[in-house]
Formats: C-alpha cells, structure tokens, sequence
C-alpha cells in the first residue's frame, strides 16, 4: 500500500499553513499553557489534513481478484461455430479459480450481455438474440470492458472468425490496453461452401422517355455451375434467363426501353443449383427517367377541371375522368404523377380509389390538388375520411365566435317497404345507424330527436338534451318496420318540436323510401323558414317521391340527397349533422392575403380578388400561402409523406374566381401550383448519395455553393422497400454538406425526400433513390483480412488460444485501486474542529476532576488488595501440593523417584521464579498506593 496525491506541489503549501497557525497561535496567550499547546497541535493537524484533501490524497492498493469476459461472434458469417463457442467457455470455465469472476458477451451488429461478472457463473449455452447482419467486433471489446470492475485484474476473450464488417477493432484495442486490459482470442472456422451471389447491378443514373439502355449483372462465383436469372422492374418479374456459371466472375446484360418516367427500379435475382447462402442472391438499383408529367383531372359538375385541363395540356399529358369512373387499383394510379380533384364529393369516389391514392401520395411521391366549390370539403363529405387526413386542411371550421348550440330533429320512415334492402341488411337497419352516428356528432349541449313514422307518426326519442347518448342511441335502435307512410303529420310534429326549442341552430333531416301526401306542405314549409329551422331531405331509392323531396329541402334551405346505395345513408346523415351547425359558404368579394412565401409564386407579382369559397382550417403543420379577410385558408400547401398536397378552397370554374381566371398570370400560377405537386426532377447541381455504414443507412446531401442560405436545415422522409417510413433529421458536417443515419435494415432502394428548410419555410425539395445492398457479411467470395485476430493479439498482449485450459493459466497486468481518503479526512477535520471549539469555548474545570480521580484510586487499591490476598492462597495451595508429592516420592521406585526429583527441581525454580514475580508485583503495588495516598496529603 502506498500514498497517491493527484497535485502534489500543493503539500508545499503544508510548512506555510504551520507557521501561519503558529503565528496566530500568540492570540492564545490568555490560556493555560497545556491549553494553549493542544489547540496548536489540534490547528496544525486540521490545517494538514485540509491540504491533504485538496491535494487528492488517497491509497494505492493491489487487487488480488480478476474478470474474464468471453466475447462470443454471433454474426451470421460464425453462426456455424456457435456450439464450439459454447463448448469452449464450459470447459474454460472449469479451470478458473473460486475467486475469478466471469462474463459472456454475444454480438453481431448490435452486443448483447448474456452474463454479468461472477464468481459462480452457471453458463450452458448463448440465450440472446442478436442481429446478425454485421460483425462490429469494437462496439463488443468496448461493451465487454465496461463490465469489468475497475478495481479487477481484467481480460478479454474474442472468440470470433475476425471477419469484420462494422466498426474498427483495432481502435478498440488500444483503448483497451490504455485500461491495462489483456485481449485473447480464440478463432472459430469460417467455413465457405459453393457460392454464387450478385456482386453488382448497373442500370444509367439519368433516360429520357423511350431511350434503350442496358441493364448489366455481375455475378461472382466459387463454383461452377447453372442456374436461373430473373430481372425485376418495379417489382414485377421483366425477365427470365438460364445460365451458366463459371467459377470467378460472370457478366450478363439485359435489354430494356424506358417506357415510363419517374423513378424506376430493377432488381436482379439468381437462383444457383450449387450454391449455400440465399441473403446475397439479389441485389437493386433505380434509374430516373424524365418525361412528361400525367395528370389525372377529375370533376363532376362544373368545368373547373377542363379549365384547369386546358392550361396544363401543353406541359404534361392529361386525363379527363367522372368520379364514377374513377381508377381504384394501384398499378393504375402509378402511371400518374398528380391528381386533381375538382368541386367532387367524396361520396362520389370509390373508397378503395381514395386508399391507394394516399398510398401514392405518402410512399410514391405522387401530388394532389383538391378545388372547392358546393360538393367539395366539408359540403363534399370530407370530414373525417382520406380527403381531409391527406389535405393540409381540415373540414371542420374554427368559429370566430363561440359555437353555436344545435337542435336536430330526424324523421324516419319505418313503413313496411323500409323493410326491404340487399345482403340481408334492411334499408330500416341503415336508416337506425345512420341516426346513431348523427348523434356522435353532436355536442353535450346540443339537442336531439327521433320521430319515426308509418301511417301515424311516434316518438321514439323525444327532443331533449343529446347529454345521455348511450340512452338516446338505445332508444334508436327499437325502430321495427310496419305500416304504410304519412310524411306531413310527422314533419309538423317535427317542426311544432324545434319550434320553441332552447338552440340557436334548428334542423330536420327527413328519410323515406316511397309516396305519401301530395299536397298541403307549403304552409308547414313556410313555417319552418319563418322559425329559422333549416330542412334537408334524404331520398332512398327508385320509389322514393324525388320531387317532393327535392321541393321540401329546396324550401327548407336545406339539402337533397338521393341514393340507390343503402350504404351511403349513414355517410349522408354524419355529412348533415356536421354541416347544420357551421355556415361553409362564403359568397363575398375580397382580395387574398399573402401570408407564406413558396415557390409556387415565383414570376407573380400582384393577384385578384375572389367572390367567394369554402370554409375550412389549417392544420398546423400547414403552410398558408393565401388566406382570406377573415384569416381562413384559400391555398394551404403541405409535404404528406413523399408526395404533396394542396387546397384551393376557392372554385377552378368560375363563379368564385371570374375575376382570376381572366387575369393574364392565372396559366402561371396554375402550372407553378401543378409544377410543385408532381415534383418532376430538374438537373441541380446538388449531390444525393446513400448507402450502409457500420450497420446503419447513410445519406449525405451536398448543395451548391450558391444555394446555401440562412439558418438553413434538412430534413429527409425515408420509405424503405417494405414501406416503412422513417423522418430523419440531417445534420451539417461542412458548409452545404448534410449527413443522417436511418435503420436501412432492409435490402433494396429507398425512396428519399428531403426538404431543405430556411427559417422555417421549405425553399428547396429532393427526390432520389438510396441502393442498399446486402451486407458484406453475406460477401464470402470476397476479401477478408485473415490475420485481423493475430494483429489484435498482438497489439491487446494477449495471446491465441487453441485450448479452453489455457484461459486462466496466463497472467494478468496488476491493478491499483485507488482509495479516495477525502471523506475520511474531512469527517476527522470536523471532529477536531469541534474539539478546537470545545478546548476554546466550554470552560471545562478540570480541577473538579480530582475527587473522580481519587475514587478511581480507591478502586483500584481494593483491587489490587484483592489480588494480593488471591495471590497468597494460591501460594498456600503450592506449598501443600509439594508436600504431598514429596509423601509420594518415598513410596515410588528408586529410578522413578530420581526422575520425579529431577522434575521436583526443575517445578521448584519454576514456582521459585513465579514467587519472586508475585513479591515484584506485591511491591508494584505497594508503590502505586503510596503515591496515590501521598497525593490525598
């Protein structure tokens, strides 16, 4: 054991502090003497030990105990020779002393800890599981030595095929030998059988439409053999060929014709007779092929989209389309590269075609521009479907004021024809649902009712607070279909309900399937317009009274609605509900504000005003580039996924935009707008690269000089083969130069997108393809450094093992814990300040002490006459134990008798000696109660 300090140079300072303190020492002179010299020796120790614990004084002590811990490659290259691993510890583990502790760590890409250090492992075999993928020997040397106990004789045992892939091991060493920790290794077979992988897939970065090209395969084999190759464009199967394989490298090429723009990918496949490993069989590349943009226009009413059609049809090639005949199946929505939905309801398109085109939006990069007008957002049934999730807006209007209360009243037909319906669904079951998901819209402190009605009319729930819903939809639920049908009783009944009521908002939504009553409506209808009650009516089927329907709603203010599909009346009572409550329309003239800069105005100067459009509400991640004089959205823009959306919520057709559809930058803004959303690729000077680096998707963006701008930031949307998609956040490394890591633990191209960002606002966007190939671990023909676990021996002062004894039997670097003795000396230096204090301040008369001295006295005095008297009866009890032998020795046998004397003597000078020790301490004694009786006088 021996001192450290960690600033020595400041014990210089100890001679300083003892004469300062015996300096200031003279300011004691009022003390006693013996006072005075124990407050300086107490000073001069604390002033010491206080110099000693800012030097860092502490204890150097050798560790007798040692941790081995066996770092185990897991990779799929090893995985063969996983049980010679497990083999291997079991039986080094038998050799280790008691006292040795022991650790298994298992690792490919990532490190798992099979074992903490112990002294009493009871290891059997590898339990984790681990990623396979790469061999990252460094991130498990550095996993390993954190384990160790710093105050342990450490080591490590590498048992690996040294076929790294990831990381730098070799870098690890030295830092384990910085930390005096020993590195062994025990190599494992890395045995290759007949292989035959893809080495690499060449396709041309950059076609235009209808170039031929080539597609050429490089194939390296061990062996020679036949096999199968496939081409893959875009996934589907282009081409098939049977081949032959020659040991070493192999050649093919493939022949092809750009038919489509966009980014394109191809996909080689070989399938080997001979060959033992399948995750290095395929490899993929892209290509971008430039051409002109496809855009599919669909409208319905007006001619917003044949407007909007006639101003792009000199850039791109565009399709007219009804929404009836909208296409559904992907292969068909990814031949375009926009969308334009022109004043359509949602009601009017195919659910399977709005699903797969916000997969093309989100993972395919495809654009979306949706216009307003009387049948499109919230009038169109967007509210909570894939129009509102992928549109930068949302149906739903915030109020400038606070919301108004609503009382709504639903009139269903429940004759006996309502009865009727398809797939076993009755039109009456619908009619109930649909009434059932009208009251989930509707607030606490909103009213509702339900009036059914036949020949007669009755209540099935009475216009009340919409408080208790579970109730209110219960009740629902009884409506049974019987009867014939009577609409005017149950619609006055409905009104006289509203009439009165306590809401400031006031609808009817009536149902029916057939005929009732021609006549005596107009003086009801007038009645409810006077109440301020609004009507809409819901017309189910060919029998229904269409122009009465239509009469009652056009009357009523409210809406018609005919169906042929049961299954659209839930979707049409969710739509009135929510519209009954808000006024979307906004028929008034203003002139847009400019609230958010974007590309899409660039070459605009000034704009025009508008007459009019549809209320809706910016999500917040939205950007606003025009809002209107009451701050609601008309053109919001966002990045959803890889591709982009916009709402115009103004019309393309001309009732609200008369004035902007003749102003002469109205084609340049249109194609700016149509130009941002289907993102076609201009050449940049920008550079995109990607791959795999240590186990981990790489990308690195670089920006031409003249581009870079303030406060600039990147971002990049990743979506891998499989779909997955993953922001990720780019970080500069240089000026103009971004870098970012993503999972990238599939095999393939991945689709990137990055935005590049100045203060706040996106200025700049990026599509590109990112190859991904298949992980060197799977690279058996390749090169691999055979001596990488020699030179880590090495270079570690280690050793190669070739049997499982000779783990334990080498020596390990001696370590010295340091014992940190600060806290041990400050609690002292406290003790004997306080004692400086005490000797200081408590006037402590240590004269009073004598008569407790004195009794002490007396106590011992009767001790030690105590032990006199002890003293003199064991004296006695000798003496008559030698009489007794000495009767003895006459009786015994002359030879035993002299043996005995001899014995007697040498017990004699014994007990002699022990008398005369006895006397030195009566004497002892004597003196001691002398002085202390002397002391009394």
């Amino acid at each position: 054991m021996v001192f450290r300090f960690n600033y020595p140079l400041l014990l210089l300072l100890i001679p300083i502090v003892v004469a300062f303190v015996l300096f200031r020492a003279k300011r004691l002179f009022r003390l006693a003497a013996w006072r005075r010299r124990l407050i300086v020796a107490l000073r001069v120790v604390v002033a010491i030990l206080l110099i000693l614990c800012i030097s860092g004084f502490g204890l150097k002590k050798t560790s007798d105990s040692a941790t081995t811990v066996f770092v185990v490659d897991s990779s799929d290259s090893a995985a063969n020779s996983r049980k010679a691993a497990e083999d291997f510890i079991r039986k080094a583990i038998k050799s280790k002393k008691s006292s040795d502790k022991v650790a298994v760590v298992n690792f490919g890409t990532n490190t798992a800890v099979e074992a903490i250090p112990s002294e009493n492992i009871n290891f059997t075999s590898i339990q984790t599981e681990i990623n396979g993928k790469f061999t990252d020997i460094e991130q498990a040397l550095k996993n390993a030595a954190a384990l160790i106990p710093a105050e342990d004789r450490k080591r490590i045992v590498l048992i690996s095929d040294g076929e790294e892939n990831a990381g730098d091991a070799q870098k690890a060493v030295k830092a384990l030998a910085g930390q005096g920790i020993s590195l062994d290794v025990y190599p494992v077979g890395n045995e290759i059988g007949d292989e035959v992988l893809i080495k690499k897939i060449d396709v041309p970065e950059t076609l235009r439409l209808n170039d031929k090209f080539e597609v050429s395969v490089k194939i390296s084999s061990n062996v020679k053999t036949t096999g199968k190759l496939k081409l893959y464009k875009d996934r589907e199967l282009a081409n098939e060929i049977s081949i032959d394989i020659q040991e070493g490298d192999n050649n093919f090429v493939f022949s092809d014709t750009a038919l489509k723009g966009g980014v394109v990918t191809y996909s080689a496949e070989i399938v080997a007779e001979d060959d033992t490993l399948s995750q290095n069989n395929k490899m993929s590349s892209f290509s971008y092929i430039e051409d002109k943009a496809r855009i599919l226009v669909i409208h319905d009413k007006d001619e917003g989209g044949t407007e909007l059609a006639k101003i792009m049809e000199t850039d791109a090639e565009v399709q007219i389309i009804r929404p009836e005949n909208v296409p559904v199946t992907m292969e068909e929505l990814q031949k375009y590269d926009g969308f334009i939905m022109s004043n359509v309801s949602a009601e009017k398109v195919d659910d399977k075609f709005l699903d797969n085109l916000e997969i093309c939006i989100r993972h395919l990069g495809k654009g979306l521009l949706v216009t307003g007008g009387s049948d499109s957002y919230a009038l169109g049934g967007y509210y909570k479907t894939v129009l509102e999730k992928v549109l930068p807006v949302n149906m739903d209007i915030k109020t400038k004021e606070e919301d108004p209360n609503l009382g709504l009243v639903m009139v269903i037909d429940k004759s006996g024809s309502m009865a009727d319906g398809q797939y076993g669904v009755s039109k009456v079951e619908l009619a109930k649902e649909a009434a059932i998901r009208a009251t989930e819209a509707l607030k606490s402190n909103d009213m509702v009712g339900v009036l059914a009605f036949d020949s007669a009319y009755k209540w099935v729930v009475k216009t009340k607070k919409a408080d208790n819903l579970k109730s209110i939809q219960d009740d629902i639920g009884t409506i049974r279909a019987d009867g014939g049908t009577s609409i005017l009783p149950a619609l006055e009944e409905a009104y006289l309900s509203l009439k009165d009521a306590d809401t400031k908002l006031k609808h009817i939504i009536l149902l029916t399937d057939g005929q009732a009553e021609r006549t005596g409506y107009s003086e009801l209808v007038n009645k409810i317009r006077e109440a301020k009650i609004t009507l809409s009516t819901v017309a189910v089927g060919s029998e229904a009274d269409t122009l009465l329907l239509k009469a009652l709603a056009a009357g009523g203010g409210g809406r018609f609605y005919a169906t042929d599909e049961f299954t659209d009346i839930p979707k049409i009572f969710a739509k009135e509900t929510f519209l009954a409550g808000k006024s979307y329309l906004n028929n008034r003239t203003f002139t847009p504000k400019l609230t958010a800069y974007s590309p899409i105005l660039s070459e605009i100067e000034s704009i025009p005003s508008l007459d009019g459009y549809v209320g809706t509400s910016a999500k917040s991640t939205a950007r606003v580039i025009f809002s209107s004089d009451q701050d609601d959205p008309i053109l919001a823009t966002w990045q959803y996924g890889l591709g982009r959306t916009a709402a115009w919520t103004s019309d393309a057709k001309g009732m609200w935009t008369s004035s902007w559809m003749q102003w002469e930058q109205s084609p340049r803004f249109w194609k700016n707008l149509i130009s941002w959303l289907i993102q076609k690729k201009v050449k940049d000077d920008y550079s995109l690269t990607g791959g795999i680096i240590n186990g981990k998707g790489n990308l690195e963006l670089t920006l031409p000089a003249d581009e870079r701008l303030e406060n600039e930031t990147v971002e990049a949307t990743i979506v891998s083969p499989g779909g997955k998609e993953e922001i990720v956040k780019l970080e500069p490394i240089s000026p103009g130069v971004y870098r970012g890591s993503f999972t990238g633990d599939e095999t393939g191209v991945y689709i990137a997108n990055v935005s590049v960002n100045s203060n706040g606002e996106t200025v700049k966007n990026i599509n590109s393809g990112i190859i991904i190939p298949y992980s060197p671990e799977y690279d058996r023909i390749g090169k691999s450094d055979g001596n990488l676990l020699e030179k880590l021996a090495v270079e570690g002062g280690g050793r190669i093992l070739s049997k499982p004894e000779e783990v334990f039997s080498g020596q390990l670097k001696q370590t010295v814990a340091i014992n940190d003795m600060t806290n041990p000396l400050l609690i002292l230096v406290i003790i004997l300040l306080m004692l400086d204090i005490a000797l200081r301040r408590l006037n402590i008369p240590f004269e009073k002490l004598e008569p407790v001295v004195s009794k002490i006295a007396e106590k011992s005095e009767a001790v030690a006459g105590m032990l006199v008297k002890q003293f003199k009866r064991e004296r006695k009890s000798v003496a008559k134990q030698l009489k007794t032998e000495k009767v003895e020795e006459k009786i015994q046998k002359p030879v035993v008798k002299v043996k005995q004397d001899n014995e007697i003597k040498v017990a004699k000078k014994d007990m002699i000696k022990e008398v005369s020790k006895k006397n030195e301490t009566d004497s002892d004694i004597s003196k001691i109660l002398a002085k202390q009786r002397n002391r009394k006088r």
